[in-house]
């Protein structure tokens, strides 16, 4: 993708705001506020601001005059490949409620998938089919299980519908299943899978306390 990205520090204070420009039709539109793009648009609250005409040429003005500053610095990608990982709060939930071979079995029809492996860069499942066929583990990507997990979190309640139609996790089925094994998350119906949480007894569970140490210390993408 052929985009120009450049990084903002000014000494007298950290960039902080979130600005959205958009040209249509002779028209300039801008939306200000709070949202970033990442998995917080499903799970947090945020609140953003829209406007249009003279509001939003001024707000470009603004924003150009940033861009153009001595102190905004081009910024390269490194190179390599940047690695998705799953969030720290629920790998520390991940890891304390499943190990490598253990058997998950899907909500709906009960069918087996063994986890052949798993860490932060994800986890890596196969089915009966899989393993009669010869074929290699099938890796579940972070963002699948992240997102999944911040819609629970932010709803009280995932249906498997909205995790395919909505949010595009197209391995529904299984995400549900690893999610139905984490403390305060029931099965409230099986067909249409749905699931429901009860933060009461998830921020009790034992695993929690050491949720709070992880975000301050970290893990490695390997730790498992």
């Amino acid at each position: 993708m052929d985009v120009d990205c450049r990084l903002f520090n000014p000494s007298r204070g950290t960039f902080h705001p979130k600005v959205t420009l958009v040209r249509r039709d002779g028209e300039a539109f801008a939306m200000v506020g709070s949202a970033n793009i990442t998995a917080g648009l499903v799970r947090n609250v945020e609140a953003d601001v829209v406007v249009g005409g003279s509001l939003a040429l001024d707000v470009e003005e603004r924003v150009r005059s940033w861009w153009e500053s001595p102190e905004a610095k081009t910024w390269e990608h490194p190179g390599g490949q940047v690695q998705d990982v799953i969030s720290v709060e629920l790998w520390a939930l991940l890891r304390a409620a499943l190990r490598p071979e253990s058997v998950v079995h899907t909500v709906s029809s009960r069918k087996p998938n063994r986890i052949a492996q798993l860490n932060r860069a994800g986890l890596w499942v196969e089915t009966e089919r899989s393993r009669r066929l010869g074929r290699e583990p099938e890796l579940v990507e972070p963002w699948m299980l992240d997102v999944a997990w911040a819609a629970l979190v932010a709803d009280g309640e995932l249906s498997n519908t909205r995790l395919l139609n909505d949010l595009r996790v197209h391995r529904s089925s299984f995400v549900c299943a690893v999610l139905s094994e984490l403390p305060g998350v029931e099965v409230a119906s099986r067909r249409p899978i749905r699931l429901v949480l009860d933060t009461a007894v998830s921020r009790t569970n034992p695993v929690w306390p050491g949720v709070a140490a992880d975000l301050d210390g970290g893990y490695d993408v390997g730790d498992s």
